[in-house]
Formats: structure tokens, C-alpha cells, sequence
């Protein structure tokens, strides 16, 4: 008789062996390259891994944070505390820095050389996003140098593209396709931004805005994931860099709709000019990096020399705008001083990022139009914070044409939802002015032109970008060469839809009609009495008449395969782990084009 512990032990021993067999199984699925294919079975799998980059991201930000921050901290008493540096010192250290850094780039090969959000976005436009794991340690280094010199540039870009470099190696280390390592470099960009800043939804919309480009539930799962992840690290380790106090302020009547115009317009046309200045200083990219470096160090030190406020990101500024600490002609020299500076520093080449200083030039514009109204005694009452607000996230929206990240950013950095209606509509205003009236691309964009690469991107592209080569290919079932016989030429028919034929080291594929009226040929010109089973063909001139197909690597996109069928004569793609192996799944040109056409393209 069996005893009720048995019975017990039985449930439980049965039980555990189902779970093992399903977290196994699980397991299998997650390590095996072959489930990425299709990115919308692949959610489950893509989730975890995001969840756990958002993890390592913030882990190895946390590590660059403390870089720059201990440092400042002893050295200056604070990581914005700039102003507190004798006028000498403030001179001497941007120059400092930037000799050093020139000694560094110059040492090292040009490839090591692209760091940042541009790096980040050219690799996602022209290689599925396989970011090189040797520009990680170059941007971890030239970043902390540039934020410990106290350049006028911002955290975020090293912090974005270390994020996105460490998940794009992690995904090329799973042999993942290029569709699934693309949504974990979002994973990356989100994590990054949620671990650095504590503001987990600017970074998914970052992430999906400006570094993917697209809005997909297939996408954004995972990336939630990662900036989930990686805030809920953050704020176990540390409270977030920013915080824009403004005790709930909101716009007192809607009678001051037209000023958000005006200070739309405003934004937009100075995030033109900004941008403007950036493409300017691009010009000089050619030259040597002892020249570019050193000049703009010292022109940032120059400056700083009289107007500390120009050195670093610039938060500290931000905060004292806020509280209204600077008047009208203080607030004009800032904007006019840190928009000089940090356009010169980016232009010239500093590797590190914009936004920051982006989000001060905005803040000062914001305060400026504050102060006018209480000047020319319009009757507002809204409180100076407000515009301020207002200013950054229309500056943000404006450099980067990124709208719904910087609204969230700036509603993140001041838990304030009154700021939404209002800034909605200066973002509107500024964007369409810089863009629409102006003529300016995001900041990104215009770098990476600058560079001679080109960041067109359509919904096609983008559409395409997004699936793996190997999801609409086929898997030949057999690689017929030579001479064979007519039995296994049928039977390798009667199979497939197209034949795979090798050739002198050169790979076709011939659609079953054309391969199936060249068999009946054949099989006319062979004698009567002749034993049809073991009759030999040569499948050599089968081919003649046909396009080659070319090597790809297996994790391939639908987008770069369709770049690399466009004006040349090619039959297709034979996808394969190496070039010197045979194809392991063959996309004849008919199957691209047929997507295409699906897709409206």
C-alpha cells in the first residue's frame, strides 16, 4: 500500500520534472540562434536577454560613472562644480584635457576612432547593428577624459553608446541574426539612459526614436525590459544624475498660448543655428587631431575664463535657471557662450555627447522668455520654471527631432505632468521650424553626412531592416554539381521549388519549371533502351544561362540583401556562416522582390 508521504514525493517528483523539462527547453530555445528568425516568435527569448543587458548595462555604466565622478568629487568638491576652479585653472584644464585626448586619437587607428549616438546609428543603418567591442573601451576612456576636463559636452553619448556596444556584442556572442541584435542594441540605448538617469520611459522612447526609428510591440517589449532593469539597478545604486525641482508648477491661463509660440519659433530657430554651427565646425574634420582638439579646448577655456557656467554639461546651471538666480543679460551671455562652446566642441570632434548641453541652451531661452513677460508686464503669473521647462524639452526635440523623448525626459526630470500641455506645443513649433522653415535634419544625421555616409531611411527600409534574410529564404534540401544521375535529379525535384546547382565554386538556383523542362530535354536525347535510372546528366549547362548567387552571412537582414541585389545582375543570396561553406538557406531574387511588393515597396 502506498503511503500518503509517496504520493507526495510522486506529485512533486513529477512536477519538478515537467518544470526542468520546460525551463530546458526554454533554455534551448533561448541559445539557439535558429529562433531569432522570425522576431515576432522570438519575443519571450528577446525579453530575457534584455532584461538582463539592462542589467549588465547599468552595471557597466556605474563603472563609467564612477570614472568621471570620484575624480570630481576630490577634485572639485562635485561633478558640476566647475565654478568653483580659480579663472587660470578653468583656462588650463579644457586645454589640458584636450591635449591628451589628441595624444590618445592619434595613437590609435582610425577605425577605434567612431564613438558615440553617430557611430551607434551608422552601424544600425549599414551593418544590422554590429557595433566592434574595441570603439567601447575607446569611448569609455575618451568620454571620462572629456567630462573630467570639463569640456562643454554631455554624459549621455558615451553613456549610449557604451550601452549600445556592450548589447550588440552580447548578441553577436548568441550568433543571433541581425534583426534580433539590432532590437538588442535598443535594449542597450534604453538601459543606458534609464541606468545613467533614472528615467526608464525617455529611454524606451529614445531608444525607438532616434536609434530604431520605428515603433514595434515586438521592439518595445524587450527594451521596456532593459530600462526596467536597469532603473531598478539604478536606483538601488544611486539616485539618478538629474532632477529639475519646480514644486508642480503649471500655466496659469490660456491666454499665453501665443507666447508658446513665440517661444517655439525662438527654439526652433536657435536649435538651426546650433545645428548650423556643428556642420560648420564638421568642415574641419580632415584636419589633424593636434590641431581640432587643442582648438576647441581652447576655446572652451577661453570662455570659461570670464563664464564658468560654459564648463560641463551644465545641470548645475539648469537647476539655478530654475530658481531664477540669473537675470536677463546673464542669461543672453550664457546662451550665446555655451552655443558657441559646445557647437565647437562637437563640430571639432570631441568624443563625448550634446544633449546635455543641448537641454542648458533651452533652459536659458526658457528663463529669457520668463523674464521678458514679467518685464513688459503681460499679466502672467505662470511661474518662471515653467518656460524653462518648456525651453529644454523644445531645444532637446528640435536638435535631435526626437518629440516624444524629449517631452518625456523633461516630464521625467521634474515629475511635473503640468508641463505636457504647454510643451507639447512649443516642441510642435520648434520642430517644424528647424526642420520645416530651416531645413535641418536631427544633429545625427547631419554628423553622419558630414562623414560621407548616408542615413536615408524609408518605412521599406526600415520594414525590411527589421526581418532576418533567413526568414523568407529556403533551405535547399540537396547542392546537385557536376554530372548526376536523372533518378536524383527527380528526386531532388520533386522537393523543392528551386534546384540548387553548384558550379565551378559559383552557386544558382533555377525555379523547378525551368529545371524541370531542361529534364524533360534530357530526357529526350537519352536511347530507348537505355536504363533511364542510371542515365547521367551534366548539370553544368544548366546554369549558363543564369545569375549567380552571392554570399551573405547567415544572420543577414531582408534590407541588406536588397542593397546588395540593387543594379547588378545577381540571381540571388546563398546564406551561410562562411563564404567556403554551402548555402545553408538559398533567397532567390523572385522571393525579395515578392516582399517588396507586400510591403508597398
Amino acid at each position: 500500500m502506498i503511503s500518503r508521504m509517496q504520493i507526495y514525493v510522486r506529485i512533486f517528483v513529477s512536477f519538478y520534472q515537467k518544470l526542468t523539462a520546460a525551463l530546458m527547453s526554454f533554455l534551448t530555445r533561448l541559445v539557439n540562434p535558429a529562433n531569432y528568425v522570425k522576431q515576432h516568435t522570438a519575443t519571450p527569448q528577446l525579453t530575457l536577454i534584455g532584461f538582463l543587458i539592462g542589467l549588465s548595462t547599468g552595471l557597466f555604466l556605474l563603472m563609467f560613472k564612477l570614472a568621471v565622478d570620484y575624480p570630481l568629487e576630490w577634485a572639485i568638491g562635485g561633478n558640476e562644480n566647475f565654478e568653483s576652479l580659480a579663472p587660470l585653472s578653468r583656462f588650463l584644464l579644457p586645454l589640458g584635457g584636450s591635449i591628451i585626448l589628441a595624444v590618445i586619437w592619434a595613437g590609435i587607428p582610425n577605425s577605434l576612432r567612431a564613438v558615440g549616438v553617430p557611430h551607434v546609428l551608422e552601424k544600425m543603418q549599414h551593418s544590422g547593428g554590429r557595433l566592434p567591442g574595441h570603439n567601447l573601451i575607446t569611448q569609455f576612456v575618451g568620454g571620462s577624459i572629456a567630462l573630467l576636463s570639463g569640456q562643454s559636452v554631455g554624459r549621455e553619448g558615451p553613456a549610449v553608446h557604451l550601452g549600445a556596444g556592450l548589447a550588440s556584442v552580447i548578441g553577436q556572442r548568441l550568433n543571433l541574426p541581425n534583426s534580433s541584435i539590432q532590437t538588442l542594441v535598443g535594449c542597450g540605448v534604453a538601459g543606458a539612459i534609464a541606468a545613467f538617469f533614472n528615467t526608464p520611459l525617455a529611454g524606451v522612447l529614445f531608444a525607438m526614436e532616434v536609434i530604431l526609428v520605428e515603433y514595434s510591440i515586438a521592439s518595445a517589449v524587450p527594451i521596456m525590459a532593459s530600462a526596467f532593469a536597469a532603473s531598478l539597478l539604478s536606483q538601488g545604486l544611486w539616485a539618478g544624475d538629474v532632477s529639475f525641482e519646480n514644486s508642480g508648477a503649471e500655466l496659469s491661463s490660456l491666454l499665453e498660448i501665443p507666447y508658446l509660440i513665440t517661444l517655439g519659433l525662438v527654439v526652433g530657430t536657435a536649435a538651426a543655428l546650433f545645428n548650423a554651427m556643428i556642420r560648420f565646425g564638421l568642415r574641419f574634420r580632415h584636419w589633424s587631431v593636434y590641431i581640432r582638439f587643442p582648438l576647441a579646448g581652447l576655446i572652451t577655456g577661453s570662455v570659461a575664463f570670464a563664464i564658468p557656467e560654459v564648463m560641463g554639461t551644465g545641470y548645475d546651471t539648469i537647476a539655478l535657471i530654475l530658481e531664477g538666480h540669473y537675470g536677463i543679460f546673464i542669461l543672453l551671455l550664457i546662451f550665446f557662450a555655451k552655443l558657441m562652446v559646445t557647437a565647437s566642441a562637437i563640430g571639432l570632434g570631441i568624443p563625448a555627447g550634446l544633449i546635455g548641453p543641448t537641454l542648458v541652451i533651452g533652459s536659458t531661452i526658457g528663463g529669457l522668455a520668463a523674464l521678458l513677460l514679467l518685464s513688459l508686464d503681460t499679466g502672467s503669473t505662470t511661474p518662471t520654471s515653467l518656460y524653462v521647462l518648456m525651453g529644454t524639452s523644445a531645444m532637446m526635440s528640435a536638435v535631435l527631432q526626437a518629440p516624444m523623448a524629449a517631452l518625456m525626459t523633461v516630464l521625467e526630470f521634474s515629475s511635473n505632468t503640468n508641463i505636457l500641455f504647454p510643451a507639447m506645443l512649443t516642441i510642435i513649433v520648434a520642430n517644424l521650424t528647424c526642420r520645416s522653415l530651416f531645413k535641418q535634419p536631427s544633429i545625427f544625421t547631419s554628423i553622419l553626412q558630414a562623414q560621407g555616409l548616408s542615413m536615408a531611411s524609408t518605412p521599406v527600409s526600415r520594414a525590411m531592416r527589421s526581418v532576418s534574410a533567413t526568414e523568407y529564404g529556403i533551405e535547399p534540401e540537396a547542392v546537385l554539381s557536376g554530372t548526376q544521375s536523372l533518378d536524383r535529379v527527380e528526386k531532388a525535384l520533386e522537393r523543392v521549388d528551386y534546384l540548387t546547382i553548384t558550379s565551378h565554386q559559383r552557386y544558382y538556383a533555377l525555379p523547378k519549371a525551368k529545371a524541370m523542362h531542361r529534364l524533360e530535354q534530357e530526357r529526350s536525347k537519352i536511347v530507348e533502351n537505355e536504363d533511364i535510372t542510371v542515365a547521367e546528366i551534366d548539370l553544368n549547362p544548366w546554369v549558363a544561362d543564369h545569375h549567380e548567387l552571392i554570399w551573405m552571412p547567415l544572420h543577414a537582414t531582408l534590407d541588406q540583401v536588397l542593397r546588395q541585389l540593387q543594379g547588378k545582375n545577381i540571381g540571388g543570396v546563398r546564406l551561410s556562416e562562411r563564404q567556403d561553406q554551402h548555402p545553408r538557406v538559398i533567397l532567390p531574387r523572385e522571393h525579395v522582390l515578392e516582399f517588396l511588393g507586400k510591403i508597398g515597396g
